[in-house]
């Protein structure tokens, strides 16, 4: 048997090199710049592991010592054990037994996981049909609300620049009367149904006399030749109309006098285009202009 006082070592040399590197560690960190260059931080990890190495390397070789001896003394066991044959040729064969029947059971539980898979994914492609289908359904109530809306918010805009134009009809008639007290009832009713009007956004547009001509504001009545932008205007014989921000209607100046400039002319149709729709589904929907027939009260 071996002699376990064979396998001690002595300390003392791989402790003073120990030292030795840890103080020159110390020395360099003391004495080193503040940051540590480059090379000062090399050589300071070098000392520590140098240091580290020589203190942990007599108990590495010491259990090294152990493990081989623990080896000679389970070699010497392994022979003994060796010996019956026939036991380990039973032990052999009842692990290749256990294993046969180990991989049959991961064969089958492959097979249950594949099943699971397999109908995992078709759930899955149900449910995405499923999902797919109802967001369908849901823009399209979304588009159709969305069509009514505007539809709805079309027809009130015509009534309400159907009104304001006879409000302005009446307004006109009370200046051709001569009468002050008509007259300002009249403007301040006027006034009062354009600032309401102006709150949800449309906004009357009336020149003023020599105002500038602007073809993108006004248009001139039929027969009348078309003037070039800056041309003075004479009067205004229908109110345009801006519905939040964008024109939807231009006024209709006169911009001479002639045989019926006394007598109020309101056209029989006027272009007012329809606000646009919200997006829906990241498209916008098409812009129908509508047409909006104007009678005059007079």
């Amino acid at each position: 048997m071996t002699d376990r006082s064979s396998t001690k070592l002595v300390l003392w040399p791989f402790v003073l090199c120990d030292i030795v590197f840890l103080g020159l560690a110390y020395v360099i960190f003391s004495v080193g710049h503040r940051p540590l260059t480059f090379w000062e931080a090399v050589i300071l990890a070098v000392c520590v592991g140098a240091g580290a190495w020589s203190f942990l390397t007599p108990f590495l070789r010491r259990d090294a010592a152990a493990i081989k001896l623990a080896e000679s003394e389970s070699l010497a066991s392994t022979v003994v054990q060796i010996r019956n044959l026939e036991q380990v040729a039973a032990q052999i064969s009842s692990a290749t037994n256990h294993l046969k029947t180990a991989q049959d059971q991961s064969t089958q539980s492959v097979a249950a996981a594949s099943a699971i898979a397999n109908k995992m994914t078709e759930e899955s492609r149900a449910f995405s049909d499923f999902i797919q289908k109802a967001n369908d359904a849901e823009k399209n109530h979304l588009r159709l609300e969305v069509e009514k809306l505007r539809r709805a918010e079309g027809d009130w805009l015509q009534i309400l620049v159907h009104v304001l134009d006879h409000i302005f009809a009446l307004h006109q008639a009370a200046v051709r009367s001569r009468k002050p007290a008509l007259i300002e009832q009249i403007e301040n009713f006027q006034n009062v149904c354009r600032d309401t009007a102006r709150r949800i956004g449309l906004v009357c547009h009336t020149p003023e006399a020599q105002q500038l001509f602007d073809d993108k504001l006004h248009q001139i009545l039929d027969g009348e030749i078309q003037p070039e932008n800056g041309a003075p205007i004479l009067e205004t014989v229908v109110t345009g109309y801006s519905y939040q921000g964008r024109v939807i209607r231009r006024a209709m100046v006169r911009m001479s006098a002639g045989p019926a400039a006394s007598e109020e002319i309101v056209p029989a149709e006027a272009e007012v285009a329809a606000p646009e729709p919200p997006i829906v589904e990241e498209t916008q929907a098409e812009e129908a202009p509508e047409e909006v027939g104007q009678k005059s009260l007079f």
